[in-house]
């Protein structure tokens, strides 16, 4: 898919990219979830990243309207600037 070429091989290049860096991600978070006995290890990179994505959800989740508002303001803009 990333070899095609013209307008059909640009928009096919964002699938392998998207599938690429999903499996990364699985293979860090299978890698920190290595259990050992009853406590979950995780390398210290992710510590930082999981206390910041802790706090993220919990102000979404408390926010959900305005995060909603964001999240569809977000898709419209993106409409209007690419298309």
């Amino acid at each position: 898919m990333l070899i095609m070429s013209g307008s059909t091989g640009e928009f096919f290049a964002q699938v392998p990219k998207a599938v690429t860096f999903a499996l990364i991600a699985s293979l860090i978070e299978c890698l920190a979830d290595e259990e050992q006995g009853k406590h979950t290890r995780e390398p210290a990179f992710m510590r930082p990243l999981r206390r910041w994505t802790d706090k993220f959800l919990s102000v979404v989740a408390r926010f959900r309207f305005i995060s909603l508002t964001v999240v569809f303001g977000a898709f419209i803009s993106a409409l209007f600037i690419l298309g």
